[in-house]
């Protein structure tokens, strides 16, 4: 397997969410196959799409990788990060609040990538780019952060700056602000 260079969005609404986003970012660095290149600031935000009352908010953050594990045993390794962290799935098809939650988001050098279900051939097991990665600031602010900037996503074309002045637009919010930094391990 050739190296890869791997975005990862990495977010957590538990009481101690900068120690789980900590946490993460150190089972990613002690596995030999992955070194962790680029970390964002970390970004506060509303809990959305839960089904909890009175959620706590989450910190969000961008790391990149090189890694010479496959896109699909890099997503098993970040779904045994977050098992191993506490991470619940759904329950009664409800989305709980999350320890930790490592999203894949984009492959430099693979423009796009679907990986079905070997459960059922018409679910996505591991899109990319990410689906709905850029429909959020929390992750389009702080991957913008660590980006190269000559970056375009394989599909539009558009650079992060296009994709960041593009949601603010639509969406009709401000840019995400509260940012704290963490230490690479």
């Amino acid at each position: 397997m050739n190296k890869l260079t791997i975005y990862i969005a990495l977010g957590s609404n538990y009481f101690n969410r900068l120690e789980y986003l900590r946490l993460a970012i150190s089972l990613l660095a002690r596995n030999s196959q992955i070194t962790i290149k680029k970390l964002s600031s970390i970004y506060f935000n509303k809990a959305i799409d839960l089904d909890e009352e009175n959620a706590f908010e989450f910190a969000n953050a961008v790391c990149l990788i090189e890694t010479y594990l496959s896109p699909m045993a890099l997503f098993n390794y970040c779904q045994y990060i977050e098992l191993n962290l506490g991470r619940k799935l759904k329950q009664n098809n409800l989305t709980l609040s999350r320890p930790i939650d490592l999203d894949l988001l984009i492959i430099e050098e693979i423009a796009s990538l679907k990986i079905l279900s070997s459960h059922n051939s018409k679910q996505i097991k591991l899109q990319i780019p990410h689906p709905r990665a850029f429909e959020r600031d929390f992750v389009i602010f702080p991957l913008a952060e660590i980006i190269n900037k000559t970056w375009k996503h394989p599909i539009t074309g558009e650079n992060i700056e296009t994709l960041k002045q593009n949601f603010l637009k639509s969406s009709g919010q401000k840019p995400l602000i509260q940012r704290l930094k963490l230490e690479l391990p």
